[in-house]
């Protein structure tokens, strides 16, 4: 492969993920859920709160853009059923 086919295979992998994670940060609301964690579990440092929280929301991200790689790959690489000869 050249080096432009990798570098643009690279940026439609990196997009899905951008965009799925920008998704995530938009939807869920971090507030809330750290002011339910606060009322469950007691204090929290904020930094602490945000550095696993902003963890789980990327490893979720990549989870569903590996799927979504994985589903699209198997759909564009799926071969028609061969007839047999008779």
């Amino acid at each position: 492969m050249k080096a432009i086919n990798l570098i643009i295979t690279w940026f439609l992998e990196l997009l899905p993920l951008s965009i799925i994670f920008t998704i995530f940060c938009f939807i869920v609301s971090d507030e809330e859920i750290f002011s339910w964690y606060e009322d469950k579990y007691g204090m929290m440092a904020e930094n602490h709160w945000y550095d696993g929280y902003t963890t789980i929301l990327m490893l979720v991200a990549i989870f569903l853009n590996c799927i979504l790689i994985w589903i699209l790959v198997s759909l564009y690489q799926k071969k028609p059923p061969t007839e047999l000869e008779e």
